[in-house]
């Protein structure tokens, strides 16, 4: 269970305006990366919630709709652009981001103006980084730890270890609190629907695809079961003739 997303640094503006970080992640054609820049090999992301966890599946979306972005952009001052800085996207050098990046700098170009250089470095400074706010925008990501949504939810607290936006919300900390405790499924998913609704319409994020695990198996080998977290009871697995 994998979500990559971009991370914005809410605390340097022009970022700081929900309407510039809301457009930027409408002018996102995750259904065409998808297709494109990861060739079939993974599913866009339109929440950060994978689809189906623990039951779970969001119903706040984020949409991609380039002429939404571009009234956004020009209700903030910035139509096609003008007055945005040129925004750098860091990113880790291997063999998905730099491609993504290298899209993502082509669509902003191209349907809302915003222009961005790309900026590559290794785990440990990409990570730092991020952690430190030294960024604008970060192509991130994150794996779940346990099959829940709230363990993707969770990172963005206010202050939390992993919400590394600057981004803070009372409303999003209390609906968590109060999802933490309840054993309903269907109560504890309201309180996250609220919660990811109200994440996905501040936008400190922006999801993009989700992860996969990708095998070839012999006809061979049973005891093979989906395994979301990765984790395997080899003990399970046999060959037959």
């Amino acid at each position: 269970l994998q979500t990559v997303f971009l991370r914005f640094n809410v605390t340097r503006p022009p970022l700081d305006d929900v309407r510039v970080r809301r457009a930027l992640s409408l002018a996102i054609d995750r259904t065409t990366l998808a297709r494109t820049v990861l060739q079939g090999s993974r599913a866009p992301a339109f929440s950060l919630t994978p689809p189906g966890i623990s039951g779970y599946t969001a119903r706040a979306t984020a949409k991609s709709d380039f002429a939404a972005a571009r009234r956004l952009l020009a209700e903030a001052g910035h139509a096609k652009g003008d007055g945005l800085p040129v925004f750098e996207l860091q990113c880790r050098t291997d063999e998905i981001q730099p491609q993504l990046a290298e899209a993502l700098q082509a669509m902003w170009q191209q349907e809302i103006g915003v222009r961005i250089v790309i900026a590559p470095s290794e785990q440990k400074t990409w990570l730092q980084n991020q952690q430190t706010r030294n960024y604008a925008i970060a192509i991130s990501s994150w794996v779940a730890d346990i099959p829940d949504p709230g363990n993707f939810l969770g990172l963005f607290v206010t202050d939390g270890g992993y919400n590394w936006t600057g981004w803070a919300d009372g409303s999003y900390d209390q609906l968590l609190a109060e999802a933490a405790p309840v054993s309903d499924s269907a109560q504890r998913g309201e309180l996250y629907q609220r919660a990811e609704s109200l994440l996905l319409e501040a936008a400190p994020i922006a999801p993009i695809f989700f992860g996969a695990q990708t095998y070839l198996l012999d006809p061979a080998v049973k005891g093979w079961p989906p395994a979301p977290l990765g984790f395997r009871r080899y003990q399970l697995v046999h060959l037959e003739k």
